[in-house]
């Protein structure tokens, strides 16, 4: 018995089609609470309190926008009128009297967009204040990174190191959180001479002051 294909395709249309659409919405659904990220530079001005001053002003910071699908913006309107929006900004915002981590809701600035909408109109931020301080730890002894100084002493053999950070993590630093190492330029000789490098915890900026030191010959039994 021959089949009609178009009969096949017209018979139950109705109930197809709503398979169809529930199948759509379905992963839609599933879509929307789909994790997204994105990354964008944001502009940062930096005011300071009386008495305070800032050496250098930010080039900018890096923000990342995380959530579902069904929370991050949305940009709805004609096709040109969409191809002409680059990126969505929001309205500029003062974050005062902070030490630490914040959290602020900040609305998007929407009326260059036209007719363009977006939803939500508003986006959480979040970040951390903290004051940079510096901060030197004197009497830092120094260790040899090879066998190259048999038979040498350092001179010094303690040295300061500097450090620089937030003020909430230099403060708790100690001899013991940082370690300077020699590093033998050359061969170990009159004259000879070893660079130093600081190793220090996470976030914090530490060098070395002298940055070198030279080498002595050992005398007598030592």
């Amino acid at each position: 018995m021959p089949v009609n294909v178009g009969q096949l395709f017209a018979r139950n249309w109705a109930i197809k089609l709503a398979a169809i659409f529930f199948a759509v919405m379905l992963y839609v659904a599933v879509a929307a609470q789909q994790p997204l990220s994105q990354r964008f530079a944001l502009r940062l001005i930096v005011t300071v309190p009386p008495g305070r001053s800032v050496r250098q002003q930010p080039v900018g910071v890096t923000v990342t926008l995380s959530g579902k699908g069904s929370e991050v913006a949305r940009v709805v309107g004609p096709e040109k009128s969409l191809a002409a929006v680059e990126s969505i900004t929001t309205l500029p915002t003062v974050i005062s009297s902070v030490n630490g981590p914040f959290f602020r809701t900040v609305p998007l600035d929407t009326t260059p967009l036209g007719v363009v909408r977006v939803a939500p109109k508003e986006v959480r931020v979040a970040g951390e204040v903290a004051a940079i301080i510096d901060r030197s730890i004197p009497a830092v002894p120094i260790t040899t990174a090879a066998s190259g100084f048999a038979g040498f002493l350092l001179s010094p053999e303690r040295v300061t190191v500097t450090l620089r950070g937030p003020e909430s993590k230099v403060n708790t630093l100690t001899k013991d959180s940082v370690r300077v190492v020699a590093h033998l330029v050359g061969k170990a000789g009159p004259g000879g001479y070893a660079r130093l490098t600081v190793t220090a915890p996470p976030g914090i900026r530490a060098r070395a002051v002298p940055d070198s030191v030279a080498l002595k010959r050992k005398t007598g039994r030592g």
